[in-house]
């Protein structure tokens, strides 16, 4: 059977919770797809044949595509029963910011945006989005930096006079402000990540004043031995 619908998907794949479009979808397939759960409800395999041999307690059930709300669902399994389908993606060349230039799919299919799950408890299936995280790795660096610096605010040993702390405390600072620059990205776009500003570098007092810890401290650290630029 052939059968077009419509479906929402994401305006924006890969992010969640932005607004949907409707889109056409044509499923090209058999008029029913035949699937396998467990006896404890999990599905084991979808597009069986019909010599399918079911063990007990494995139950055999049936998506009819002629139902509305079947029907997406086949269209997403359709590459299970028809050997000849596979989608053509469209893509159009987005310039990013820094320069990058990220191939965006102007025709997305279903499977682009959800996988199908099945859930034991209801013994039906749902669409659950893709989605990838958005963060900044530039960011994140300076957050490393700034958990592993600040214990150091509170030392007592002599080295940490006042004037290093301060220096510490402006570190901390000059931190906060470059994370705060820095906001999350949809990093599957770039090739390069682009950062706004300079990632701060650690003070030569303060790096100087944890050299002098005693090599029992607990805080002490070689500094040689840190990444270059902290």
């Amino acid at each position: 059977m052939i059968s077009t619908f419509t479906f929402n998907i994401p305006v924006e794949q890969y992010v969640a919770g932005i607004g949907t479009t409707t889109a056409s979808f044509t499923y090209d397939g058999p008029d029913t797809i035949d699937y396998v759960t467990t006896g404890s409800g999990e599905l084991k395999e979808v597009g069986i044949e019909s010599d399918y041999v079911v063990e007990v307690p494995d139950i055999k059930k049936t998506l009819n595509c002629g139902i509305a709300s079947h029907l997406p669902y086949c269209y997403y399994f359709m590459d299970t029963v028809n050997d000849d389908y596979e989608p053509t993606r469209t893509t159009k060349d987005v310039t990013m910011e820094n320069g990058d230039i990220y191939k965006e799919v102007v025709n997305p299919d279903i499977n682009d945006h959800f996988n199908v799950r099945y859930n034991p408890a209801s013994k039906w299936f749902y669409f659950e989005q893709i989605t990838m995280p958005q963060n900044n790795i530039h960011a994140d660096k300076a957050q490393d930096r700034k958990e592993w610096i600040t214990p150091y605010k509170s030392e007592t040993y002599k080295s940490f006079t006042t004037a290093v702390k301060n220096d510490l405390q402006t570190y901390i600072d000059a931190l906060d402000t470059f994370i705060a620059a820095n906001g999350n990205q949809k990093g599957w776009k770039y090739t390069t990540k682009p950062v706004v500003g300079t990632m701060p570098k650690l003070p030569a007092t303060v790096k100087q004043a944890i050299d002098e810890l005693p090599n029992n401290h607990e805080l002490h650290v070689n500094t040689l031995d840190l990444e270059e630029g902290i």
